[in-house]
């Protein structure tokens, strides 16, 4: 009895890490990303903040679904940078794509 409780005590904690680290992957990947995004935008390198975000976008998109809230914060910081290199259309295809998801 006292090793069934051990054991019970022992398994417990390891499937909750196992099933945060699969939560993790999931999405931190993208949060990276978008944090690497917003650094290169700030020191005015759109080619490598526009490809990043992009990259990113990709992955929440296959691991949220195109729909969901987080995407559309992705696609406005994303019109943001075609904006500031100062390509309307994109900027404003990704505003209404976001708009669309809100």
């Amino acid at each position: 009895e006292m090793n069934d409780k051990h054991c019970h005590k022992d398994d417990a904690p390891s499937n909750r890490n196992d099933s945060g680290v699969i939560e993790a992957h999931s999405i931190d990947p993208a949060e990276e990303l978008v944090k690497k995004a917003k650094a290169f935008h700030s020191k005015h390198d759109l080619k490598n903040a526009k490809e990043t975000s992009q990259r990113a976008l990709q992955i929440q998109t296959r691991e949220l679904g195109k729909d969901n809230p987080v995407i559309a914060g992705t696609l406005d910081f994303i019109a943001l940078v075609f904006l500031d290199e100062g390509n309307f259309n994109e900027a404003l295809d990704k505003l209404n794509r976001a708009l669309a998801i809100r």
